[in-house]
């Protein structure tokens, strides 16, 4: 009409007693400020104008037209994002993108480290040079295979091992091993003259073990004179003592097979080990480096796994269900045997793995029919689980897609046990929220799209809160220097962004379908008759129109009035619970006991915590009664000696590192290109005796830490193995009349003709010259390396290894400043002993750094979601509680465990489950309804509805966590204590310690003086309300 025309009369609106509303206006809840209801089918109430009947659509919000539209059409809404889900799954398991990264072992390296620069530096130069060199430069099998050699340990109960009994079994054990063919196919061959072209194989090499020295055969002689030969095929030696004194005089070469803590005057050995060498590089392979899984699967499949069997047939070694065999501990008598091989553990490993994964199987059943228990509905049950499982392949999509990370390795696999407990959490909480809504006022209760509005706008900003909250703790450790753990924290973000996004879209079409179809067939009770929709909730479509004033009352109605309108009869016994005898106890005066005590836990929790560090023994992967593990904790029993395996640590010269810019993080098989040092020059008198000279140098320096064996950094000091280029170069030198130094000018020269020659053949990966040049003059020369056996055990912890790498780098920086120029740049590495070193020590900076980011970012949330800074400090102290309680009190003073691997990575996970019921408390104590005028009655309301949600999820997570006790890997024992520990801690924390204090000290209104409303309210009050002029107009 023209702006001069009168208005039309406002109608009066009343609301009948008793009447139900229409879909199309269903009141929101508490807080809408102006709302009008209106039956379709209302032939004589009066209407709206359009002006305020499009205001009164627009105050209703998105979900609550989403869920209007839901209610029209609920086959469509619950088909499209079904169908939507499945296409999505679909493109994913097409494209293959659920495909597991198996590129190489880089993964867990330190990209933009220099450790790990200087290791790839090295690794790429050595590859370079291996293009450049001819296949017959290697010798077959004249190297140990790391992954196929043969190991035993033989350990006595009662006293020495070296006794008639052990010696016998040890004697049957080598017989069965040796039986096996294809032991003279795969061993370590030596060489008459490994130097020379011509070089012969002698055979292979002898196997390392006592039962050569103690049944020796006897050799005669031409001139009848009778030795004893080494070659275990004799009887047992009369005199066993005289054999093991004769190991005592001889440590360095027999000290293999004696106790650390051997008595030289009892010779009591409690201990003693065996090894068969396997030779690499096979035929056909350049190097024992190149492809080393292959060649080791090689070796695996024609002797190992015969040997394998073979022994489990001796000793009856059978797996129980979803176990290995390798939980038997095989012997005779009182001595135990332990066998090891690398391919053999990892054989073992990979079937491991795929029975622990059985177990999570379980897990996903055992939270499916606790869902449908607490739910009472397979339907509502079946449909949370569908969203739940669904997350994973739609947030693979996005997360390869859309953020472009290519990599998805086995760590990833444990989001889908974080998504069983939030995706639970977040259907408890929508399914509690629809129950709940039976009990509230007939304008909600009385109408199917009355209770499904409701519950969306409750539930959704619940579910919105916490999952935002989890969302930014799991991208917190995105900022991880650890590749896999930064992967790790964006898809698993992404999997609760998705379950918010397929939760909240899904339930309300669901719900209503639920309601009018399935509520009593497809649930947990027998099937009955289905009421009709119209009767579910407690009344039918009736023409009304209603007025809701701004504080969520109808007009005219008194405070008393409207806290009458909740049915409290239909409370459920857990509801009733938390409103009744829970309630009264938190708001006793046990509630200062409460604060106080949790307030003390939290100080312990935070020394305990404080004190937690890198292990300080080689983690264990295992638990203690498998073979292999048991194995592995032996290791460190036996005196230091020749045969153990070491950590070789290479002097570098000529290069700088690695240029990583425009290489993927996502892909760690891709390392940049290698930068050499442009000053690199060997050419001078002084530096070729300088390079002489560290060789010798490397072998005096010293060493006090734990880590150096011998007090110095080469094991055997003077004696020990160094592989000198320039050393053999100067020899050579010297056998053919020339003299070293040569001159600068014939530098590269004479040293590309001894590379190139038989004499220097075997040093070509040290001396590292470009390619050949088309006009045949020298090539470039590129880096120089000295490889130094150093005094390091391999493997160890970073606790040992770091002062250990500290002292070598010491010795390098030493060199620099006293060497000449042009030499002055070297750079060591230990490879993959120093870069896992760094990896250990990030892991653990990450887990104090994503704290601290999660209880800043959790805070920020919380601050903003209630609009509080009390409940936000107050919500935010509880989840430091339970942080420090899991890590402070469980991990460190309970379990006794250090922050190692599996915890740090736990510790993450820890992160974005403990924000989860404290934050449900605080938002629903800060929505609860205005005329809750009292700190009892909000907490009160609080319990009441977040209760029942916050145990039907705790128990979720448990249950789908305690099966995890049953799988075989620690790490998953640990993450199954981390996670109950976690829900646990979180349960506790959240339903005794956050009450008491909102009880206590929490805000009364929005007007308190910590409420951020009334700033809230001055920054928007200038803000255009169109909608509200119009409607006053």
């Amino acid at each position: 009409p023209p702006l001069h025309a009168p208005l039309p009369p406002r109608p009066q609106l009343q609301r009948p007693r008793q009447a139900a509303m229409h879909p199309s206006l269903t009141p929101l809840g508490p807080s809408v400020p102006f709302e009008a209801s209106m039956s379709s089918n209302a032939k004589n109430a009066p209407s709206l104008s359009p002006a305020i009947e499009g205001c009164a659509e627009r105050k209703l919000g998105l979900l609550a037209r989403y869920s209007r539209w839901s209610h029209d059409r609920p086959w469509t809404g619950f088909g499209v994002v079904v169908g939507a889900v499945f296409l999505i799954a679909g493109v994913v398991v097409a494209a293959n993108l659920v495909q597991l990264t198996t590129d190489d072992d880089k993964e867990w390296t330190i990209l933009v480290d220099p450790v790990t620069q200087a290791a790839d530096a090295g690794e790429t130069a050595i590859a370079r040079t291996d293009r450049l060199t001819t296949r017959a430069a290697a010798l077959i099998r004249e190297k140990e295979s790391e992954g196929g050699t043969l190991l035993f340990q033989f350990e006595s109960r009662s006293g020495s091992v070296f006794n008639a009994a052990s010696l016998t079994f040890m004697k049957e054990v080598d017989d069965i091993v040796m039986s096996v063919p294809g032991y003279v196919d795969f061993c370590q061959l030596q060489y008459s003259d490994a130097s020379s072209a011509n070089a012969s194989s002698a055979g292979c090499v002898q196997r390392v073990s006592p039962v050569l020295h103690f049944f020796p055969s006897n050799v005669t002689a031409a001139d009848g004179s009778v030795t004893l030969n080494p070659d275990g095929k004799g009887p047992l030696v009369a005199d066993i003592d005289a054999v093991v004194r004769t190991f005592a005089k001889d440590r360095r070469a027999f000290g293999y097979f004696l106790d650390r803590d051997f008595d030289e005057a009892t010779l009591m050995n409690r201990i003693t080990r065996l090894k068969y060498p396997m030779g690499a590089p096979l035929l056909g392979y350049v190097s024992a480096g190149e492809k080393k899984d292959d060649q080791r699967a090689e070796i695996g499949k024609g002797w190992l796994d015969g040997v394998e069997a073979k022994l489990m047939e001796r000793f009856q070694m059978k797996a129980a269900f979803l176990s290995t065999p390798y939980m038997n501990r095989p012997g005779e008598g009182d001595t135990d045997m332990r066998w090891y091989a690398g391919y053999l553990r990892s054989k073992d490993s990979q079937l491991v793995i795929n029975y622990d994964l059985a177990w999570a199987f379980a897990s996903i059943i055992a939270v499916w029919a606790y869902m449908s228990f607490h739910t009472g509905s397979l339907f509502i049950a079946s449909l949370g689980m569908f969203e739940i499982l669904m997350s994973f392949p739609v947030s693979i999509f996005i997360y390869r897609v859309f953020f472009g990370v290519s990599y998805l390795g086995n760590i990833q696999i444990l989001a889908i046990f974080v998504v069983l407990g939030v995706g639970a959490d977040d259907v408890f909480v929508f399914y509690d929220a629809f129950k709940q809504s039976a009990y509230e006022p007939p304008r909600i209760s009385g109408t199917i799209l009355g209770r499904v509005t409701y519950t969306a706008e409750r539930a959704s900003k619940a579910i919105f809160v916490t999952s935002f909250t989890t969302m930014m703790a799991f991208l917190a450790t995105a900022m991880s220097k650890v590749m896999p753990i930064a992967a790790f924290g964006i898809l698993s973000a992404t999997m609760i962004f998705v379950l918010f996004a397929v939760n909240v879209l899904l339930f309300p079409p669901a719900l209503v379908l639920y309601s009018k179809y399935f509520s009593t067939c497809c649930s947990c009770s027998p099937c009955g008759p289905t009421k009709k929709a119209t009767d579910v909730g407690g009344g039918r479509d009736k023409s009304t129109i209603t007025v809701i004033t701004a504080s969520g009352r109808d007009a005219g109605k008194d405070t008393e009035a409207a806290v009458e309108e909740m049915d409290m009869g239909k409370l459920r016994p857990i509801e009733r619970f938390y409103r009744g005898p829970f309630f009264r106890f938190i708001s006793s005066p046990a509630r200062y006991v409460i604060v106080a005590s949790f307030l003390a836990l939290l100080v312990i929790g935070i020394v305990l915590s404080a004190q937690l560090e890198t292990p300080a023994e080689q983690e264990q992967w295992y638990p203690s009664e498998h073979m292999m593990q048991a194995f592995s904790n032996n290791r460190g029993r036996f005196m230091s000696s020749d045969e153990d395996r070491v950590v070789m640590v290479d002097l570098i010269w000529g290069l700088e590192g690695m240029d990583i810019a425009g290489v993927n993080r996502w892909k760690p098989s891709e390392r940049g290109s290698l930068q050499l040092q442009p000053n690199f020059d060997a050419s001078s008198e002084a530096a070729q005796r300088f390079l002489l000279q560290v060789c010798d140098d490397v072998k005096r320096a010293p060493c006090a830490v734990e880590g150096c064996r011998g007090g110095t950094l080469a094991r055997n000091g003077l004696d020990g193995k160094v592989k000198c280029p320039m050393q053999a170069f100067a020899a050579h030198l010297n056998k053919t009349g020339a003299s070293f130094p040569v001159s600068p000018a014939r530098f590269q020269d004479s040293l590309y003709a001894f590379v190139t020659s038989e004499a220097g053949r075997g040093l070509r990966k040290h001396i590292g010259f470009e390619a050949p040049n088309t006009d045949g003059s020298t090539p470039r020369l590129f880096y120089q390396r000295i490889t130094v056996t150093s005094s390091l055990i391999f493997p160890s912890v970073s606790r040992v290894s770091r002062p250990v790498f500290e002292n070598w780098q010491a010795f390098v920086d030493g060199l620099n400043a006293r060497a000449p120029a042009g030499v002055n740049g070297a750079i060591q590495t230990g490879y993959y002993t120093w870069t896992w070193m760094k990896t250990q020590e990030a892991l653990v900076q990450n887990t104090f750094q994503g704290l601290i980011i999660c209880f800043v970012m959790a805070f920020v949330v919380l601050i903003l979601s209630t609009m509080d800074l009390r409940v936000g400090f107050f919500a935010t102290l509880t989840i430091a509680g339970i942080v420090t309680t899991v890590m402070g009190v469980g991990v460190r003073a309970i379990m006794g465990w250090s922050l190692g691997i599996g915890e740090s990575i736990a510790a993450v996970i820890l992160i974005g489950l403990s924000v989860d019921y404290c934050v449900h408390l605080a938002n629903a104590y800060i929505e609860a309804p205005e005329y809750m005028v009292t700190r009892e009655a909000r907490v009160q309301h609080a319990l009441m509805i977040m209760g029942v949600s916050i145990t039907a999820s705790a128990v979720t997570t448990i249950i789908s966590g305690s099966i995890l006790w049953l799988c075989i890997l620690n790490f998953f024992s640990k993450f199954a204590f981390l996670i109950t520990a976690t829900i646990f801690s979180s349960f506790v924390w959240s339903l005794f310690f956050l009450p008491a204090c909102l009880v206590i000290m929490g805000p009364l209104d929005r007007h308190s003086w910590s409420s951020l409303h009334p700033l809230a309210d001055a920054v928007t009050k200038r803000l255009p309300e169109r909608c509200g002029r119009r409607v006053r107009r």
